[in-house]
């Protein structure tokens, strides 16, 4: 199996599928083009040098994008219809998979790269065999769902269920085998583990694969993720010990209405003691807020709410100083690896927009664990924790920050109010 040794695994797959792929003129080209490039790859849009070029000398295409790269207004609307089709069917889709198919291991995620391809994927083993030949009828079916998308069918040995019992069994081996690493992440695309270790030793790496040596792991060096105590969002807030945060979104219960942001924010860690704050207080400009309710730090969530009145709460994000009113927001277990996925906060200065990676990280710091924890391709400046995570129209989470092999993890917003009894507020 494949080793890496890299600081970040994401430097890895951005230079090996977005740089990597193109001519000789790769190495002329500045940062920002090759960012753009990396998204138009990321999406399936045309990949065109000169074209890119000469979207990048309009203006007016970047302050009114969307996605803050510049884009043709048929690039700029053919993206925004096919997230908004996949955002309304691919729930359906899974849930007629699991009421239709619930005795087979099936496995869905979305390949942006060619045009929003659902891709399904069947277990191989006899009892599922009878399944793969029925593909032909299991479209015929997907018909009634909604409108029809391009599928395509593969198998696999592990499945996605498959894989998240191998990183609980990981983790629960991880003192009594006395294993050195520090996170995990499931990898559904690449049917794989991917094992982070922050001080990388070749010894280490050897030593988590005796031990599990029938799995499918990736061993990598990572990054340790970071440790801010600011954050970012739409609009900055402070707390009353003077840190920086910033609005996630808005939920409510009953006639209590609060505001979602980081739970580091109210957090501190020294001396191997956790203190959590819920005396803070917050404010936005010099209107005072409210004062902190709950705070999660750990499992699926990093997040906090503290409670405002009815008269503050909204459902605008602040999206490169425009507004944007948010319209839905994602259930809980709702997100599909390779859906898109955006972010916003004043720290980077503007959003940004990749993709789901894995359904599952999982690591330490400050003296908790986290599991369930979503990772992108985005990019995370020191900052950045606590800001809105997006898609379209629809709130998909909160940014945690770094961490796991991945430089953006954040918390899913469907746990996040599952777990703090919270609907989101879209008035």
């Amino acid at each position: 199996m494949e080793n890496f040794r890299v600081l970040s695994v994401l430097t890895i797959i951005v230079t090996t599928l977005f740089l990597g792929g193109l001519t000789s003129n790769a190495q002329e080209i500045t940062p920002d083009l090759s960012e753009q490039i990396e998204f138009r790859k990321e999406f399936g849009l045309e990949i065109d040098i000169e074209k890119i070029k000469a979207l990048n000398q309009n203006i007016k295409l970047h302050e009114e994008s969307n996605f803050e790269i510049p884009l043709t207004k048929i690039e700029e609307e053919e993206l925004e219809e096919r997230f908004k089709i996949q955002n309304e069917y691919i729930p359906k889709i899974r849930e007629f998979l699991n009421e239709k198919y619930k005795n087979e291991d099936i496995t869905l995620y979305i390949n942006q790269e060619n045009k929003g391809e659902i891709i399904i994927k069947l277990k191989n083993d006899s009892e599922h065999k009878k399944t793969t030949v029925q593909r032909d009828s299991m479209v015929n079916e997907l018909k009634s769902v909604g409108p029809m998308f391009s599928y395509k069918f593969e198998n696999s040995t592990y499945s996605e269920s498959d894989l998240n019992n191998i990183s609980e069994q990981i983790w629960e081996k991880k003192e009594r085998k006395n294993l050195d690493f520090d996170s995990t992440s499931v990898d559904v695309i690449n049917e794989r583990l991917i094992v982070g270790i922050i001080d990388y030793t070749l010894e280490k790496e050897q030593k988590i694969k005796s031990v599990f040596q029938d799995f499918p792991l990736v061993v990598i060096q990572i990054d340790p993720p970071d440790n801010h105590r600011s954050a970012y969002g739409g609009e900055k807030i402070v707390n009353s010990r003077g840190y920086s945060c910033s609005a996630g979104y808005y939920a409510k219960s009953g006639s209590n209405y609060y505001l979602i942001t980081a739970g580091h924010c109210s957090r501190t860690y020294a001396s191997g003691k956790a203190t959590l704050y819920y005396s803070d207080t917050y404010k936005y400009g010099t209107t005072t807020l409210g004062k902190v309710s709950s705070i999660r730090y750990g499992g699926s969530l990093d997040a906090l709410s503290f409670s405002v009145s009815a008269s503050n709460a909204n459902s605008n994000i602040n999206i490169n100083g425009g507004v944007r009113k948010m319209t839905s927001s994602q259930a809980r277990n709702g997100d599909t690896v390779g859906q898109s996925v955006c972010r916003v906060g004043y720290a980077s200065g503007k959003s940004q927009c990749g993709t789901l990676k894995s359904k599952n990280v999982s690591y330490s710091i400050d003296g908790a664990s986290f599991s369930g924890l979503r990772g992108s391709n985005l990019s995370s400046t020191p900052g950045d924790s606590g800001g809105t995570v997006y898609n379209s129209y629809q709130y998909l989470g909160i940014t945690k920050g770094s961490g796991g092999g991945h430089t953006h993890v954040y918390s899913q917003i469907g746990d996040i109010n599952y777990d703090l009894g919270l609907s989101t507020y879209l008035q």
